[in-house]
């Protein structure tokens, strides 16, 4: 099994596009946190984007700072989906299942690797965003609150990428042709988890969605005249 995990390694190592997205993650994360940081100190007491502060002054909000490399993860499900497919593209997959007996083997280490590589992207995107918020920091004369959240975020992002590689490859292994598996996971990436979230929450009792449509049901009183203002 270590000699099957070597091969599915190199292979990942050897794909020139493999190489080009793993290092395209840091590079992502880095310019999206220089970005932050520059708007949220152009303006006065500070910016919030997406949620996230961008003046660094506890060790929560330097975690918040770090969730920037979540914006990395589509490109760990494209790591999956092209690490996948590029087995059917060059028609690879035939040899490596014949070359050993036991196929699931095969697609045991193909999977184990793909996680990793995805968690490895997005954990070096993490570490990018630390780096940034540490030099920025130090540059205008301020501590670096670091502490257990700092920390745990980046266990988090690496978990949340090797998901997100792993469920790129499973699309890739389903649909085989690469640029159609492409478009679905940056279909969803983009638009099909905001969708999902938004259906969540409309359908959560309480939500405003739910009280709109409670206030519109049978009871409502119907035909009311239209009371104009003199």
């Amino acid at each position: 099994m270590t000699g099957v995990l070597a091969a599915e390694a190199r292979k990942l190592l050897g794909t020139s596009s493999s190489r080009r997205l793993i290092a395209a993650g840091p590079l992502l994360a880095a310019g999206v946190s220089v970005l932050v940081l520059v708007i949220g100190t152009s303006g006065k007491g500070g910016l919030r984007v997406e949620g996230v502060v961008t003046q660094i002054r506890s060790d929560a909000e330097l975690r918040d700072f770090a969730t920037l490399a979540a914006a990395t993860t589509f490109l760990a499900m494209a790591l999956g989906v092209t690490e996948a497919t590029s087995e059917f593209r060059y028609a690879t997959i035939v040899r490596a299942m014949l070359a050993r007996p036991r196929r699931w083997q095969t697609v045991v280490a193909k999977a184990v690797v793909i996680t990793m590589g995805g968690a490895v992207l997005t954990l070096t995107a993490t570490l990018a965003c630390f780096v940034v918020a540490a030099v920025w920091l130090v540059a205008h004369g301020q501590s670096v609150p670091m502490g257990g959240r700092s920390a745990a975020v980046l266990l988090e992002l690496a978990v949340t990428g090797g998901l997100e590689a792993a469920a790129g490859a499973a699309v890739g292994f389903l649909v085989r042709n690469q640029a159609t598996a492409l478009v679905v996971v940056l279909g969803w990436a983009f638009l099909g988890e905001s969708i999902v979230a938004g259906l969540f929450i409309a359908a959560k009792p309480g939500s405003a969605a739910t009280r709109t449509s409670a206030n519109c049901g049978p009871d409502m009183p119907k035909n009311q005249p239209v009371r104009s203002r003199a």
